[in-house]
């Protein structure tokens, strides 16, 4: 089984770097299906994802297992800057 999530996360990452973002999702997510704790997938997709909130969510995950880990230390800043910059939806009127 370690063979086959590492080649998930590998083919996810090359697919991730040759544009190709759905595709890249569903490899890191199937790799995620066989190890939740997955580090390297949790972070890919945060990054490969579009709402900010997501990308906190999985970066929170990584964070839970490992409260040191530098990259995802890394990805919360850039996830917070995320969420500060982009626009939140209109609340609907009353």
């Amino acid at each position: 089984m370690k063979e086959r999530i590492a080649a998930l996360l590998r083919e996810g990452q090359a697919a991730a770097r040759n544009g190709e973002k759905s595709k890249a999702r569903r490899k890191f997510r199937a790799a995620l299906a066989l190890d939740s704790t997955s580090t390297i997938a949790l972070l890919w997709l945060a990054w490969l994802n579009k709402d900010p909130r997501a990308s906190l969510a999985y970066i929170t995950r990584v964070l839970a297992r490992d409260p040191n880990n530098p990259r995802a230390h890394a990805a919360l800043r850039w996830a917070r800057r995320r969420m500060l910059s982009t626009p939140r939806a209109p609340s609907p009127p009353p």
